[in-house]
């Protein structure tokens, strides 16, 4: 992974870090995510607790993220559980329905 992917650490309590963590929609910590730059930035946040955390499983995150199986995460609201013949659409089910 050398070269290829940049690993930081960060609190959300100062001025820049709170601003980070906001745009990262981190809401607790310890957390790990990738932060893949583009015209969309999109976020994929490590589904699993952290406190238990390995090398092996931090780079099988990575190595989902590289073949492009980890799904992102938007800030969305809950997809609706009934329609009422109303389309409403949010974060992940944008691609399924626009």
């Amino acid at each position: 992974m050398f070269g290829q992917f940049v690993f930081i650490t960060s609190g959300t309590e100062v001025s820049i870090q709170k601003r980070l963590a906001e745009f990262s929609q981190v809401t607790q910590t310890p957390v790990i995510l990738v932060l893949q730059p583009g015209s969309q930035m999109k976020r994929y946040i490590y589904p699993e607790s952290v406190s238990e955390i390995t090398v092996d499983k931090i780079v099988a995150f990575v190595n989902a993220f590289k073949s492009k199986t980890l799904k992102p995460n938007f800030k969305s609201e809950a997809e609706p559980t009934e329609h009422f013949n109303i389309i409403k659409v949010v974060g992940s089910t944008y691609n399924q329905i626009v």
